[in-house]
């Protein structure tokens, strides 16, 4: 079985949100299903996926971001890296990415809920991209436009080339 990414979903997201949906469909993408109360409820079970799973990349959303964030920081986790609208350093993760990680950082410039800033901050601390697009944190654009299979491709994520073309 060919590796997949993984997506963490965000505290108001899920299994069935639209990201999950499109990047399952899009990607084959696995999204484990966890308990979003702290990171450390979270950890064990983005821990075990990662380890089940053994994904080509990871892509994480809010909340989700603060999950790969931490698990790029704990050292388990050293891949292709997606992070959107990531929220590691609202949930006190400090704003730091280990060299060679190869990351895009995905903002919205209307973003009410996670500041614009700690993806700056974190982006300049690994040498990684940011890409800011104008949308709020849900970053409902980033599909329709594009700029969601950009970041992917820029870390070396292909789309799965027998995927239903009129789905």
């Amino acid at each position: 079985m060919a590796a997949v990414p993984l997506f963490f979903h965000g505290r108001e997201g899920s299994i069935h949100g639209k990201k999950a949906r499109w990047l399952a469909s899009e990607y084959g993408a696995i999204t484990p299903s966890y308990p979003t109360q702290t990171l450390e409820h979270a950890m064990p079970i983005a821990r075990e996926a990662i380890a089940e799973h053994e994904p080509s990349a990871i892509v994480g959303s809010s909340f989700g971001g603060a999950v790969l964030l931490k698990l790029v920081q704990e050292g388990l986790w050293t891949g292709p890296s997606v992070f959107l609208a990531q929220a590691g350093i609202k949930f006190g993760l400090p704003p730091e990415l280990p060299s060679g990680i190869r990351a895009v950082l995905i903002h919205g410039s209307h973003d009410d809920v996670v500041e614009l800033n700690d993806s700056r901050r974190l982006a300049e601390a690994g040498a990684a991209q940011l890409i800011v697009v104008n949308d709020d944190h849900r970053l409902d654009t980033i599909r329709d436009s594009g700029v969601l299979a950009d970041a992917l491709e820029a870390v070396g994520i292909s789309r799965r080339s027998d995927r239903n073309e009129l789905a």
